[in-house]
C-alpha cells in the first residue's frame, strides 16, 4: 500500500524498479477537474497508480463519485481523473460551483 486510504499500484512487467511518488489526493478528498470548462466535481473513492494508458501513461489516476451538483451528473455519475487535472475541493471553490449550478 502506498497511501494510507486504498490507493493501489498495480504492477505491469517490467516495471519492478519502478519509484512511485506518494499521492496527491486520499480517498475522501472532494476535487474538481480545474483544467476543463465544466469543472465537475466530486469525492474521491478509488486510485491507482498506472504505469500505461490511452491518453497519459505514466501517474496517479483517481476515481471520482461525482456530487449530485457536479454539472455531468445527470448523465456520468462517476469518472477517472488524472492527478495533474484535479486540485482540492474548498470551501471558495465549493461556493463557486453550487453558484453556477443553480444558474
Amino acid at each position: 500500500m502506498f497511501n494510507d486510504q486504498s490507493c493501489s499500484f498495480v504492477a505491469v512487467s517490467g516495471s519492478s524498479n519502478l519509484t512511485i511518488p506518494r499521492a496527491k489526493f486520499i480517498v475522501g478528498d472532494c476535487v474538481y477537474w480545474f483544467r476543463v470548462p465544466s469543472q465537475d466535481f466530486g469525492a474521491v473513492v478509488d486510485c491507482c497508480y498506472g504505469t500505461e494508458g490511452s491518453v497519459q501513461a505514466l501517474g496517479w489516476h483517481y476515481l471520482i463519485q461525482l456530487d449530485p451538483h457536479s454539472p455531468s451528473f445527470a448523465h456520468c455519475k462517476s469518472d477517472w481523473g488524472f492527478e495533474a487535472d484535479l486540485a482540492i475541493l474548498d470551501s471558495e471553490n465549493d461556493e463557486n460551483a453550487l453558484e453556477s449550478d443553480s444558474d
